[in-house]
């Protein structure tokens, strides 16, 4: 079992740096760049399963670094994918995109009533987050992909 104490915390200003550190400019991610950091974001996500023998602040710090795992990558794709957009095209993306926004959000709320009043409320709500912002992840590159193909305008053909 990990324990808090062995759990990765950091502070956000840390986790910005160390991401600036590692990216690539953004223009340089394509569909498979995006595809293989989702598989890379999934086994590291696969390794925090909600274990219930673990206390619940534990718990909860997993629930969430999952969900910032998948979070950070869905701005990127979002961001990638909005920038190859004409204006039109990335006026509609950010309405699905708050849309998409606000059914996670309620499906988040109806996951954690389930138990509400308990302290696993809280966790329920992350992680039905952070399932659901995965998803998004891979919905967004199997519907705008295309756009992150070097040399191809989608809104062309």
């Amino acid at each position: 079992h990990r324990d808090l104490h062995s759990f990765p915390t950091r502070r956000s200003s840390d986790l910005v740096s160390e991401v600036q550190k590692n990216e690539k400019s953004a223009a340089e991610y394509t569909l498979s760049d995006f595809k293989e950091r989702l598989e890379t974001a999934r086994t590291e996500a696969e390794k925090y399963q909600d274990d219930p023998s673990m206390s619940q602040t534990s718990r909860y710090a997993e629930a969430e670094y999952v969900r910032n795992l998948w979070d950070r990558e869905l701005n990127m794709i979002y961001a990638e994918i909005h920038k190859a957009m004409d204006e039109n095209a990335a006026e509609s993306l950010r309405r699905e995109e708050v849309e998409w926004i606000k059914k996670r959000d309620l499906a988040a709320d109806k996951a954690s009533a389930k138990r509400s009043g308990t302290p696993a409320q809280s966790v329920e709500y992350v992680r039905t987050s952070a399932n659901m912002t995965m998803d998004r992840c891979y919905e967004l590159l199997k519907n705008y992909g295309d756009y992150l193909e070097p040399g191809e305008d989608p809104g062309e053909k």
